[in-house]
């Protein structure tokens, strides 16, 4: 298969199949979307770990905010990666 960006780009976004796609494309895609993921999964545990060290002065500031929507918008992203994978 002959190697352009524009093919790149349609492999990132989907639009050609992974197992029919060069396969450069492929593990540069997946680099990207695992360094997406862990820098989500990063963010989740810094704002944990903060918000453990930091409890009484975040609570003056900002009240008590649920932690648990970073973890349910991580969900929801992977629900629609595995459903873009599938499809």
């Amino acid at each position: 298969m002959k190697a352009s960006f524009e093919d790149f780009i349609k492999v990132l976004n989907f639009q050609i199949p992974w197992s029919e796609a060069n396969i450069l494309f492929v593990l540069i895609s997946g680099l990207i979307y695992l360094s997406l993921i862990f820098l989500v999964l990063n963010a989740i545990r810094t704002a944990f770990m903060l918000e453990e060290k930091n409890s009484e002065n975040r609570k003056k500031i900002y009240g008590s905010v649920f932690k648990g929507i970073l973890l349910i918008g991580f969900f929801t992203a992977v629900v629609i990666f595995l459903n873009q994978l599938t499809w």
